[in-house]
């Protein structure tokens, strides 16, 4: 069975470099380009993967995020922000919204297909990179 994933990013191109950077794969895709959608399509077809921009309208990521992981159904699914916010204020707030992992714009698409694929395999545990940022915290 395919693992689904949800690529919730207001501007159509980055949706579209991720989509095609993960097409190739045996993954189903859904698209959001809002937050308030974002949420409502992770509640309806119950992701494996979010991969989630920070800054949206009508629901920002990390409200989003907060949301699905405060619902039952978002224990099994992981949340992969994909920012160009870098400081380690903007990480630390990703980290408590509840992101198994980040990664930052620019980003090579290659890197992004084995990241997903990675933290596809991966069990319920937190990424490495939001583990080290909620130590600092």
């Amino acid at each position: 069975m395919a693992k689904k994933i949800l690529i919730a990013e207001d501007n159509e191109d980055i949706r579209r470099l991720v989509r095609l950077s993960l097409e190739g794969s045996d993954y189903e895709l859904f698209e959001a380009d809002n937050g308030r959608d974002a949420l409502e399509e992770a509640i309806s077809k119950k992701p494996d993967l979010v991969i989630l921009d920070v800054m949206m309208p009508k629901l920002t990521g990390y409200e989003v995020c907060k949301n699905i992981k405060a619902n039952p159904f978002g224990e099994s699914i992981k949340v992969l922000f994909l920012t160009s916010r870098t400081g380690i204020t903007a990480q630390t707030a990703m980290s408590k919204a509840g992101a198994d992992d980040i990664m930052n714009k620019p980003f090579n698409p290659s890197e992004l297909e084995s990241k997903v694929k990675s933290m596809l395999q991966r069990g319920g545990a937190a990424g490495s990179r939001a583990k080290q940022i909620k130590a600092q915290a």
